[in-house]
Order: C-alpha cells, then sequence, then structure tokens
C-alpha cells in the first residue's frame, strides 16, 4: 500500500521510487511519486494509463520518452 513518504527499491533495476502524495492524501485526485533511475537504466515495460493523466518533471539528468512505438 502506497502512503506519503514511502520509499521503495528495485534490487533488480535499481529504481527507487518515493510516494510524494497519494490518493488518502488528495481525496483521490492524485499520485505524485519521485523516481530515481540510473544513467543508462532500461526503459521501464511498455505500458499506458488510459484514464489517467502522466506529467513527468526532470530533476537532474535528461529523460527520454518513446511515444507511439
Amino acid at each position: 500500500m502506497a502512503y506519503r513518504n514511502k520509499t521503495i527499491f528495485n534490487p533488480k533495476t535499481l529504481v527507487e521510487i518515493k510516494f510524494l502524495q497519494t490518493a488518502n492524501d488528495t481525496n483521490g485526485q492524485l499520485l505524485e511519486m519521485e523516481a530515481g533511475y540510473n544513467a543508462h537504466s532500461n526503459e521501464p515495460a511498455a505500458h499506458y494509463h488510459p484514464y489517467q493523466a502522466e506529467d513527468f518533471t526532470v530533476l537532474s539528468g535528461e529523460l527520454t520518452v518513446r511515444i507511439d512505438g
């Protein structure tokens, strides 16, 4: 279960995610999280969110995004 300030780490992908705001904090309106990736890490599995908007803010480094393949 996600909750504010919870951090999870995947030792296989070396990705760390910290939950900043969850549904409980925002009356179901928002899930905000900060994800940390190592340079040249594998891209996440292909996925989409048909009923959600997804926004990214790069805090440091750069982000490459694949759209429509």
